[in-house]
């Protein structure tokens, strides 16, 4: 094991890599984990909040245990750098994985659940929530009460015109 320090090219260390092991005990959505896709890294992790159970498939992209289980991730990496075709399999379902993130992936599903969300009858009101077309006909420092389906229209309009563009 080599702690190589700070790199301003993460993309270098991934393209030499086999195997990224994250240890996490908590994590939002991990960049890392998608970095190491992008590079056809497998990825061995631990459970925790978030994250690793969304990405990691196993024996498909990589490998997923319960926190703390050293042995069973230990034998993962060690499965990992030693059966090639394993490897190369992993590797695959990694580079595969990565592409249902992509930025227009994402776009894309955002603006369908803003729309299903606005197309719905109004239930809530969403207050103080500066908007531009409010803004013109309210007194200075004021803020306008809007549905959210509203506010979520006005999104929607502006996501896809920056599309457009």
């Amino acid at each position: 094991v080599i702690l190589a320090g700070f790199t301003s090219d993460p993309g270098e260390i991934y393209d030499d890599a086999a195997v990224t092991l994250t240890t996490s005990q908590s994590e939002g959505f991990s960049q890392v984990l998608l970095e190491s896709f992008a590079h056809g890294v497998p990825v061995v992790a631990y459970e925790c909040h978030y994250g690793p159970r969304d990405v990691i498939r196993p024996d498909v992209n990589g490998y997923i245990h319960e926190f703390g289980d050293v042995e069973a991730a230990a034998d993962s990496v060690v499965r990992i750098l030693t059966d090639h075709r394993l490897r190369v399999r992993l590797s695959a379902g990694a580079r595969e994985t990565v592409t249902q993130f992509s930025p227009d992936r994402f776009e894309r599903n955002w603006v369908r659940l803003c729309s299903e969300v606005a197309s719905r009858p109004p239930r809530h009101l969403v207050t103080d929530l500066p908007t531009q077309q409010a803004e013109r006909s309210l007194p200075p420092g004021s803020r306008a009460r809007i549905g959210l389906a509203t506010a979520l229209r006005g999104a929607i309009r502006r996501l896809r015109g920056r599309r457009r563009r």
